[in-house]
This record gives structure tokens, C-alpha cells and sequence, in this order.
């Protein structure tokens, strides 16, 4: 095992690789669906943060040949996200988050995509990421779309979620008489740049 680390890091030294990072761009949205027991709803958040890291082999042409992803982080800041229901709603949902105590939701990649995963149509890869929400980690696995075009990364793909999972307690309204449901749905549809 050492010795693979060593040659890995030799590789590097030697300038057979290079890693570069791209940036989530203003363009990517992210919105959460639900269900409550008077409607359906959705927030979306704005103003979020991530990078991308690839891990390329040295060519000429870096546009065409990338290697694997090795790194993938979002960090969503929670008041950031905000429903057309209005500000109270908005507000119940932020506490029901613990955004006071944890302000930030958390995405990282755990298991790097492979080179081969990664093309210019889109792709279904499946991804092993670590979420947190509310002081909780979880594991999480999802497939996602992935294109690969013009030197930049697009991720797009439905996350299934359980708000009880993250500890968190469904947010209600009118004195318990509107309850929403414990399962969400996030929908990312994201772009990485350079």
C-alpha cells in the first residue's frame, strides 16, 4: 500500500497528472419539493457555493481528455433557501432546519467518478456522496446526470430525501392543522466552471 501511495505521488511530482479545480457557477438552481397536507410546495435556493475538482491527466488538450473527479462539494446556506408561501413559512422552515445552530447544508463526494463515467452526452453515474443537514451525516447514494461540455461539468438529478432521517420534525401551520410530509425531493441542476 505504501508503495502504491508513493508511486501515485511520484506520477504527480513527475507531472503525468495535474489537478484543477472548478467553481459552481450563479447559474445553478437547487429546489426542494414537498408535500403538506393543504398543498404541494417548493423552495429554491439561491446564492450557493461548490467546487469541482478533476484530476487530469497531462495532454495537449485538456478540454477533450479529463480524468476522474476526484472531489465534489456544495455548501447551501439554509436561510438561503426561501417558498413562494411567504416569510412566515420561510421562517418555520429555517427553524424546523436548525439554521440558527447549523447554518449551512453540506455535500461532499466520498467516492471519486470515474474518467470513464465522464463524457459530452450526458451520463447516469452513480454517486457516493456525505450529506448534512441539521448536525446530522448521512451517506447518501444518487444517480446523476453528468455532462461534460465546452470545459465545463453540468450535474443534474432528483434526490430522494426523509426530513425524519435528519432529525428534523416536519414544520406545521395553522396550529397543527397543515402538517407537511416527511419525504422531500431535491432537484440540483448544476454547472462547474472554470
Amino acid at each position: 500500500m505504501k508503495k502504491t501511495i508513493a508511486l501515485f505521488f511520484g506520477l504527480f511530482s513527475l507531472g503525468l497528472f495535474s489537478q484543477e479545480e472548478l467553481v459552481l457557477t450563479d447559474s445553478s438552481t437547487i429546489a426542494v419539493e414537498g408535500t403538506s397536507t393543504l398543498h404541494d410546495w417548493v423552495v429554491t435556493s439561491h446564492g450557493n457555493s461548490g467546487f469541482l475538482t478533476l484530476q487530469n491527466e497531462k495532454t495537449d488538450d485538456v478540454q477533450n481528455e479529463v480524468g476522474q473527479i476526484s472531489a465534489l462539494q456544495l455548501l447551501i446556506a439554509v436561510n438561503a433557501l426561501k417558498g413562494e408561501k411567504g416569510e412566515t413559512m420561510n421562517r418555520k422552515m429555517w427553524k424546523a432546519l436548525k439554521s440558527e445552530d447549523f447554518p449551512k447544508i453540506k455535500y461532499s463526494l466520498i467516492e471519486p467518478i470515474p474518467k470513464e463515467a465522464i463524457g459530452h452526452e450526458n451520463k447516469i453515474v452513480e454517486t457516493v456522496g456525505m450529506l448534512r443537514i441539521a448536525g446530522i451525516e448521512k451517506e447518501i447514494r444518487c444517480p446523476l446526470e453528468l455532462r461534460f461540455k465546452d470545459g465545463c461539468f453540468y450535474l443534474k438529478g432528483k434526490i430522494p430525501l426523509q426530513m425524519s432521517d435528519y432529525g428534523i420534525e416536519p414544520p406545521t401551520a395553522m396550529f397543527g392543522q397543515i402538517e407537511t410530509g416527511d419525504k422531500v425531493v431535491v432537484n440540483i441542476d448544476l454547472k462547474f466552471t472554470r
